[in-house]
């Protein structure tokens, strides 16, 4: 099976696909055989117990399933308390914490279409660490551009700097 495995890439998509199914058709039988000699090993064991050993396993089993089952069944009866509330942190974008250590407020006005498009995108990068998927797509983002925000920066510094000498 596995020189077969190591084959496959001499074979075209088609032969591929029908070798793949052969394997999986073994390996399937493999496992009924082996489930069909399990269960005819444990029926000979059943079978070779006393009748009250036969009783007492049937008893057994039956008591473990209505365990289980009443406890499935009050644990999704029971009250629950109300869901738990997290209190998250507001994050500042970066942009405004390096004004604060500067003692500066951000009071600038976006003249043009590109420093608007730059401000939305930097608020966009900003909110999203502040969920899972959020935080999956920024680090995707930043791993494919790996000095985007760096840039992003420099122009934000670019149009800040023309503000101020105007």
């Amino acid at each position: 099976m596995i020189k077969t495995f190591r084959n496959m890439k001499h074979f075209n998509s088609a032969s591929r696909h029908i070798a793949v199914k052969i394997l999986l058709r073994r390996f399937l039988d493999w496992c009924r055989e082996k489930q069909i000699r399990m269960a005819q090993s444990l029926q000979v064991a059943f079978e070779r117990l006393s009748p009250w050993a036969k009783n007492a396993s049937i008893i057994l089993f039956l008591l473990v399933c209505m365990a289980t089952f009443t406890n499935i069944i009050a644990s999704s009866i029971k009250i629950r308390s109300p869901v738990d509330t997290q209190v998250y942190l507001i994050k500042l974008p970066r942009s405004l914490i390096r004004d604060k250590i500067r003692n500066e407020l951000p009071v600038y006005i976006l003249n043009t279409p590109d420093e608007q498009r730059i401000a939305k995108f930097r608020m966009y990068m900003d909110s999203l660490p502040h969920s899972n998927s959020g935080k999956i797509i920024r680090d995707s983002i930043l791993k494919a551009r790996p000095g985007l925000m760096d840039s992003i920066s420099k122009l934000e510094n670019l149009f800040h700097s023309t503000i101020k000498n105007k």
